[in-house]
């Protein structure tokens, strides 16, 4: 009689703590949104990135040209590099079709996508979007272009500048 008693406290234990974590996952997913939208008014941003996901052709992107910012606020960073003396990140957005970005920052800016600790969104001005067929090479002769093979996914890049880098704080108000 107490094996059943046991087992059904057990089952509503792990229940229990298997909804406080969706409602945590929920409420965070919720805070972020707010955070977002808070952005979106802010400065006016027309386009979020990370929603442009069914694009598949460069003309398709006009109108996000037309407007001065867009957000982003799922990437993974690749590469910060110089070129001129000036400085840019080399990012991956997080969604499908794959958009690359390659954007013109300062030193400070640099810094502060460096360091860790909170989830960053960017205020982006893009400036050009264009399809990425980026080549492969069967076998190891990347010289020569029998060997080459256009990788036909749908990529894109962006080239622009970075505007501003706010962060996300979970328990901070975002009104």
């Amino acid at each position: 009689m107490k094996l059943p008693l046991i087992l059904l406290c057990l089952v509503s234990f792990f229940w229990a703590c298997d909804d406080n974590g969706e409602k945590e996952s929920n409420d965070s997913y919720l805070a972020q949104k707010k955070f977002m939208d808070s952005l979106q008014l802010k400065f006016n941003i027309g386009y979020k990135w990370d929603t442009l996901n069914r694009v598949k052709y460069t003309n398709d992107f006009k109108e996000v040209l037309k407007s001065e910012k867009q957000i982003l606020g799922d990437f993974k960073i690749l590469d910060f590099y110089e070129k001129d003396s000036l400085v840019y990140v080399f990012l991956k957005g997080r969604n499908y079709p794959y958009v690359y970005f390659n954007l013109l920052l300062n030193k400070n800016q640099e810094n502060k996508l460096r360091a860790n600790g909170t989830k960053k969104v960017l205020i982006i001005n893009s400036i050009e979007v264009k399809k990425n067929n980026f080549f492969s090479y069967v076998g190891t002769d990347e010289t020569d272009d029998r060997f080459r093979v256009i990788n036909d996914d749908p990529n894109f890049l962006v080239e622009g500048n970075l505007i501003e880098i706010a962060e996300f704080h979970k328990n901070q108000n975002h009104e």
